[in-house]
């Protein structure tokens, strides 16, 4: 997704949270799935600028952010210090 898709699917959940929290109330079981769907956009969001404004990745560099974003725990993710 581009940038503007993001940001307007983030505002779409957003919008969904509110509606169903005041008609539905705080604990409804939709919920924590659309939290956690615009919690996962925002970070999307976030990581997108920070690459755009970033100079080019090294191949280390984009090994170890790979490995940051694997879905294992971090303790399992072996730290590379960059080569100098």
């Amino acid at each position: 997704m581009n940038p503007d898709e993001l940001n307007s699917e983030r505002i779409r959940i957003a919008g969904r949270v509110a509606a169903i929290t005041r008609f539905h109330g705080p604990d409804d079981p939709r919920l924590p799935a659309l939290r956690e769907k615009a919690r996962a956009l925002v970070a999307e969001e976030r990581i997108t600028a920070i690459i755009a404004d970033a100079p080019p990745l090294t191949e280390t560099q984009r090994e170890r952010l790979a490995l940051l974003l694997n879905p294992k725990p971090l303790a399992a993710v072996p730290y590379v210090p960059p080569k100098r």
